[in-house]
């Protein structure tokens, strides 16, 4: 994260929710 613009962080927000969601679907 950390981009100068709001897409920039708002894209890494979805990344980290994407992630979030899998690492819980394996149960990590």
């Amino acid at each position: 994260g950390g981009g100068a613009s709001q897409g920039t962080t708002r894209c890494d927000q979805v990344v980290w929710t994407c992630s979030n969601l899998v690492v819980r679907a394996l149960g990590i």
